[in-house]
């Protein structure tokens, strides 16, 4: 089971054609943790899109058994960074919205970024109630 998702930003190659760019490596929250997932960045994309994978196979029955994934059933996350202030208290400063993939889709979910990280580093949390965004 793996422990690490690809993280990578789409980048067009041609009229129709689409790559993947690695940017980066996600890792999935271990149960009584409050967060969804933790990112940490190589790159920042320019187009503020992130798409994450489970690494290795296209066989899309073994991306979908592998990681085990944070209880997140359909929900929106909410991406944020970890700021530290002069207090030495961490507080997370919200950078965009992540989306589950929809059933046969062969990632795990989508952010869409509306600032990025100097730190590099994204964590995601549950989306509240009413939040719309």
């Amino acid at each position: 089971m793996a422990d690490v998702l690809n993280v990578t930003t789409p980048v067009k190659a041609g009229e129709d054609q689409t790559r993947f760019r690695s940017v980066g490596v996600a890792f999935p929250s271990r149960p009584g943790q409050n967060y969804l997932f933790k990112i940490r960045l190589d790159a920042n994309p320019i187009n503020g899109e992130l798409i994450v994978f489970v690494p290795g196979s296209a066989d899309q029955a073994a991306r979908a058994a592998s990681p085990r994934l944070p209880d997140m059933a359909a929900a929106p996350m909410r991406v944020t960074t970890p700021v530290t202030g002069s207090d030495n208290r961490t507080r997370f400063r919200p950078l965009g919205m992540a989306f589950p993939a929809a059933p046969g889709k062969n990632y795990i979910f989508k952010a869409y970024l509306d600032a990025v990280p100097v730190n590099g580093e994204l964590v995601l949390f549950p989306a509240e109630t009413g939040d719309d965004g």
